[in-house]
């Protein structure tokens, strides 16, 4: 979802002088898929697949503690 919404938002903002997207998970493990090391299940390969196309959007690790996204749910 993250690097959808990234993805659309980049767009709208075109022309404007946006000069990094990153991408904050607290999820290691979904970094080490984002990273495409290793085979995985089709689920996993197609949405990895996905990220990866998006290139431009840089990745890090935040404690779940810290995660804003975790406050609603």
């Amino acid at each position: 979802m993250v690097a959808r919404m990234t993805h659309n938002i980049r767009g709208a903002l075109e022309g404007l002088p946006v000069r990094n997207c990153y991408g904050w998970l607290d999820s290691v493990v979904a970094l080490y898929w984002i990273s495409g090391i290793g085979n995985y299940k089709q689920f996993v390969s197609n949405r990895v697949a996905d990220i990866q196309t998006k290139s431009y959007i840089q990745w890090g690790h935040i404690s779940t503690a810290e995660n804003p996204a975790d406050v609603g749910s």
